[in-house]
């Protein structure tokens, strides 16, 4: 009794431990306890949430399991006590609230990598279709909120790709004729 009242203060390695013996309540608290674990190793290590589709982690397949916490959140049957163990550990619930995270962090790393966002409709990057999520954000532009127009303004997000296309053709032609 004294580990259950200490229990969350614990290290992963002692939960796991316990957890492994049948310490919780019920078998399905034990196995949630566990993928969560699995879950929580795995976002310490990689600092995402892109888990592969064939990826376990110590055994479990942690992203078919989150997948199903993300649905059980949707259709209201996920418990409180689950939803606050996820979103405490940074897990977006919301399968569109998901995807706008992982399309934002692949364009924060496409903007570190190449300096600018005109990202072409087909362009994949880490297996994200990050050109099509680009353009579902441009056509959604008047509907976002304040905070998501802002972080995407603060990486020179292209709205327009035609216009940004054309400046860029007339930047080219207006330094080669400035060179002669």
């Amino acid at each position: 009794s004294a580990q259950r009242a200490k229990y969350a203060k614990l290290s992963a390695e002692r939960k796991r431990k316990l957890v492994k013996l049948g310490f919780v309540k019920n078998a399905f608290e034990a196995k949630w306890e566990l993928k969560f674990l699995a879950l929580e190793q795995f976002y310490k290590r990689e600092g995402h949430f892109k888990i592969p589709n064939d990826h376990l982690e110590n055994g479990e397949n942690i992203k078919v399991w989150l997948e199903n916490q993300r649905t059980n959140f949707k259709r209201s049957k996920l418990k409180i006590e689950y939803q606050q163990k996820l979103v405490s550990l940074g897990v977006a619930l919301d399968p569109h609230e998901a995807n706008w995270t992982q399309g934002f962090y692949q364009l924060q790393n496409f903007y570190q990598k190449f300096g600018h966002t005109n990202i072409k409709y087909n362009f994949v990057m880490d297996d994200f279709k990050l050109g099509q999520w680009v353009g579902s954000v441009r056509s959604r532009k008047k509907s976002l909120s304040y905070d998501r127009l802002q972080k995407l303004n603060s990486l020179e997000f292209v709205w327009n790709s035609r216009d940004q296309n054309w400046e860029d053709g007339f930047s080219c032609l207006r330094d080669y004729y400035l060179r002669e």
